[in-house]
């Protein structure tokens, strides 16, 4: 008896299911007893850092029409507990036609040693917006935040451990929720952020298994990065795409559970689609 075209699609289907939960199964178990181990040790560290010895940092923040959380972004970046002569901010302003100019500037005039502003009159899209900003970057790690994050004031000094091994070229933190409350669809994307940002890249890094970068969050040595060409423009998931090629050159990238940034979640199904 002939199989028909709906049973071949629904075999596909979840053929594809049954592979993905198999992959994925294992790393999410470790991730959860890494988690639990963590919850078990959660005293901080208390290991001496001598101020000389901390890299440099350059954060590229892109924001286009941002002027609801402009603000709050770079409150917190100037915030950070982190030597202020260590790190510098980068806006690429991608052609917004509200008030995000207004507040970058009145930034940068406030903080001109520690802030740089560039507008682009014609918008390009992110991966334009970062390769741009990385030609004005002058440090050695490039940080990477967008526009609805709000990064815990201690997110540079925890990363700075993960670089203390020369393989890895890359680290991608944590992303919390800030608005899981807000309503029902914000609390059940809260709940999968747990599931895909803390369980299971938790076991992939344990696992030593593929960590992609989320394009938030996330912090690229600069040399790696210049080394296989920045961003690809034009690239649908920009994050993914340099994660695999840096992936391919044989760095590591690990994935830190105590660096941490807030972001908010799509409150509507529009949004949610319009971010897809």
């Amino acid at each position: 008896m002939p199989i028909s075209l709906t049973e071949i699609i629904m075999l596909m289907f979840f053929s594809f299911l049954l592979g993905w939960v198999f992959y994925n199964l294992p790393p999410l178990l470790v991730g959860i007893r890494q988690i639990r181990k963590r919850k078990n040790t959660s005293g901080e560290s208390n290991e001496k850092v001598k101020l000389d010895s901390l890299p440099f940092f350059s954060l590229i923040v892109p924001m286009k029409d941002e002027a609801k959380v402009a603000r709050r972004i770079l409150d917190a970046l100037m915030k950070i507990n982190y030597p202020f002569e260590r790190y510098e901010i980068i806006v690429v302003d991608d052609s917004s036609t509200d008030d995000t100019s207004k507040i970058c500037k009145q930034f940068e005039s406030a903080y001109p040693s520690r802030m740089r502003y560039f507008r682009r009159n014609v918008s390009c899209g992110k991966p334009s917006v970062l390769n741009y900003g990385l030609k004005f970057a002058k440090r050695e790690i490039i940080g990477v935040f967008d526009a609805d994050n709000v990064p815990e004031p201690d997110v540079l000094i925890k990363t700075v451990k993960y670089f203390k091994t020369r393989d890895v070229v890359a680290v991608q933190g944590l992303l919390s929720s800030i608005n899981a409350e807000e309503n029902m669809l914000t609390k059940i994307i809260h709940y999968e952020g747990l599931i895909q940002h803390y369980a299971l890249l938790s076991g992939k890094d344990e696992l030593g298994l593929f960590v992609p970068l989320e394009g938030t969050c996330q912090f690229v040595r600069r040399e790696a990065l210049e080394e296989v060409g920045g961003w690809l423009d034009g690239a649908l998931s920009e994050d993914m795409e340099l994660s695999a090629r840096l992936t391919e050159k044989g760095y590591s990238i690990k994935f830190a559970s105590d660096v941490r940034s807030w972001q908010e979640n799509p409150t509507s199904f529009g949004q949610l689609f319009g971010n897809v």
